[in-house]
């Protein structure tokens, strides 16, 4: 039973209709170029896609699901997904290694969707502790058990987002491999696992360009969209069928219309649909911080406010006093910077490809440009510090010694934690809530009170009402 806010998809076929037809969606919906947001962790929320779709997005994502937990935890389905009419169309993104529990993940919002992703293309130290994301790519066995079991046991197509490998001539036979197995739209970030942080660099729209032409189902490519001039570009070279943004779209929500919104007034647009679909703390506070961006490093006294902030009406607040700041910086600007239309439109020349960046004034959304060169530069230090230490045994044992003496001050700070708090009783290594009834800590609580079908209000567990009628007669 999932109890969610929820209304099925105008875009979702019927159950009368063919499961054939049913996975044509993606063609269907691709027989133009479409701009789609991306899934982002704790990012994408029904709020910030609603705002998205005011902005010419065509298509949706969920944050990433983690199917296992999904499956097994009400509180979590209850958190992690909810959804509007006005929300279509969307896709659900889940992760995880078992076809079986991503399948039964994905059948418990296959109604209320119109697609389900999985997510192989995450690069992230916690996908790699997690064994999936991008580091299942190299898993082609399981990847086409999972995919598989999906399409097959789903009446809503499956897109599979990935990244690129280091040989190109791997990365379309590593795409040829996903559509064969059943996938009916690929979603490709042009960069490979190692790709990330200081070695981002640029995404390989070529390698892109040859998948799309081989492969007969839609394709989407993710990676160096700063403008709307990238989005063009990047239809016009690689001819994908969609163009996917997610950083920079969370820096500045109106990239598929070209324009570049007040930071107060988009900020303020934001904050009344995430009052309307109740979104958290975490979320409106990370998405101000990453809006208010170009401004933060001149008024650090709202940053260290907007860090603090604790309700929605303290954020508005700070919205109020970041317009009034912001005039002023504009007031102060004069001549010196030139400041755009109300809705300005960026010029044709602007590309991320082609390192033609826009000066944006500081008030205005605006992408957040890396420095490459630095990066680069940074890259190119470390590996020189690598080598010296390669050469050098004891320069070598050193570092290691540093790493153990680090790992084992990180051990003995857990355990000297650990011991302030009385432990479960029943596994004897968390701590346990003192108010629960059986005074165990909140997984085994969850294990016990489930297996038995009763209820915990320290730990927000309710089993009780899944009593069946004969539990009720032994009982009595």
């Amino acid at each position: 039973h999932v109890a969610l806010r929820i209304k099925k998809s105008p875009y979702a076929m019927s159950q009368a209709t063919p499961k054939t037809a049913q996975m044509n969606f993606f063609k269907q919906f691709f027989q133009q170029p479409r701009r789609v947001v991306a899934p982002m962790v704790d990012q994408s929320e029904l709020a910030w896609r609603m705002l998205a779709r005011r902005y010419g997005a065509d298509l949706c994502y969920t944050p990433m699901i983690n199917s296992r937990v999904f499956v097994r935890d009400a509180r979590y389905r209850e958190i992690n997904f909810n959804t509007c009419p006005e929300d279509r169309p969307l896709v659900v993104q889940f992760c995880g290694d078992d076809p079986e529990v991503l399948l039964s993940a994905a059948k418990m919002l296959e109604d209320q969707c119109d697609g389900i992703s999985l997510n192989i293309g995450c690069p992230q130290g916690i996908a790699k502790r997690g064994h999936y994301g991008a580091f299942l790519q190299d898993e082609w066995e399981l990847l086409q058990r999972i995919v598989s079991t999906l399409s097959q046991g789903l009446k809503v197509p499956v897109e599979c987002k990935i990244r690129l490998h280091e040989d190109p001539e791997r990365s379309l036979a590593y795409a040829k491999m996903f559509e064969a197995a059943g996938c009916s739209l690929l979603t490709v970030h042009g960069r490979t696992r190692e790709q990330k942080g200081i070695k981002t660099g640029l995404a390989d729209w070529d390698t892109i360009a040859r998948i799309k032409q081989e492969l007969s189902i839609p394709v989407v490519a993710n990676g160096n969209i700063l403008y709307q001039n990238d989005v063009e570009q990047c239809i016009a070279q690689t001819r994908v069928d969609g163009v996917m943004s997610s950083e920079t779209h969370l820096n500045n929500p109106a990239i598929f219309v070209g324009t570049f919104p007040r930071l107060d007034v988009m900020a303020q647009e934001y904050l009344e649909l995430a009052k309307t679909h109740e979104a958290t703390m975490s979320q409106m506070r990370a998405h101000l911080f990453r809006l208010w961006h170009p401004c933060l490093n001149t008024l650090t006294t709202l940053r260290t406010a907007l860090a603090k902030a604790k309700s929605w009406d303290g954020l508005v607040a700070l919205n109020a006093e970041l317009r009034t700041e912001l005039a002023r910086l504009q007031t102060e600007a004069g001549d010196g910077v030139v400041d755009l239309e109300a809705e300005p439109k960026e010029p044709r020349a602007a590309t991320c490809r082609d390192k033609t960046y826009l000066k944006v004034p500081m008030w205005r959304c605006q992408p957040r440009i890396r420095n490459m060169e630095k990066d680069q530069q940074q890259v190119q230090k470390d590996l020189q510090i690598g080598a010296e230490l390669t050469g050098n045994p004891v320069a070598m044992e050193v570092m290691r010694a540093k790493a153990r003496n680090t790992a084992q001050e990180r051990r003995e700070y857990k355990a000297a934690k650990r011991a302030k708090f009385d432990l479960c009783l029943k596994c004897g290594r968390h701590p346990r809530a003192l108010t629960c009834q059986q005074q165990y800590c909140r997984a085994c609580c969850y294990d016990y009170t489930r297996d038995n079908k009763l209820d915990c209000a320290k730990h927000r567990n309710s089993f009780s009402q899944y009593r069946t009628d004969a539990d009720k007669v032994d009982k009595a």
